[in-house]
């Protein structure tokens, strides 16, 4: 039988970020974490006082805790002084942060 052949070339498409990150963006994204940090814990401490689950008290309790000091701490930080290699560890621990305080407020919330 008959084959034809089709070649067909296409050019790559970017996929992600097409720039640079600059600092001045990595604390920008720090300072909105941290933000979405305090907001979620609020909600936590507000949920954990309206709540009658002991469980998802204690474990607003152990959270509170962890990562309370820490966050009274980041929130008089000037990250305008910190390098971009600390700034990514910070994005990195307060994601673990909110993923802790979200998981309580899904306990809260049940």
């Amino acid at each position: 039988s008959n084959m034809k052949y089709i070649e067909h070339t296409e050019n790559a498409a970017i996929i992600g970020p097409d720039k640079e990150f600059t600092l001045e963006d990595c604390i920008h994204s720090a300072n909105n974490l941290l933000a979405a940090v305090n907001d979620s814990y609020e909600k936590m401490n507000t949920a954990a006082g309206e709540s009658s689950d002991e469980s998802a008290k204690e474990a607003a309790s152990k959270v509170i805790s962890q990562y309370g000091a820490r966050i009274e701490e980041l929130n008089k930080e000037d990250f305008s002084t910190w390098s971009e290699e600390d700034l990514s560890a910070l994005t990195t621990e307060l994601s673990y942060i909110i993923t802790a305080i979200r998981e309580v407020r899904d306990l809260l919330t049940l």
